[in-house]
């Protein structure tokens, strides 16, 4: 099972955060794939200017371990 993850900074002044999708977590990376990529562009269209440091799908094990640390 995959969970998207994206680590964006928003702003003249950034505010950096994670957004992690509540819809998931998805079967397969190409399901999760098509929804980082639409979470995405709603993050670009309704946040400007936008920095993506990390958009990714992640394994569910790994959610669980950062949210341990």
């Amino acid at each position: 099972m995959f969970t998207v993850l994206l680590v964006v900074c928003i702003g003249q002044d950034p505010q950096c955060f994670n957004i992690r999708d509540e819809w998931g977590p998805y079967t397969s990376l190409e399901q999760c794939g098509q929804r980082l990529e639409r979470l995405a562009s709603d993050v670009e269209q309704n946040f400007s200017p936008v920095i993506f440091f990390q958009r990714k799908c992640i394994l569910n094990e790994e959610v669980e371990t950062k949210e341990k640390a």
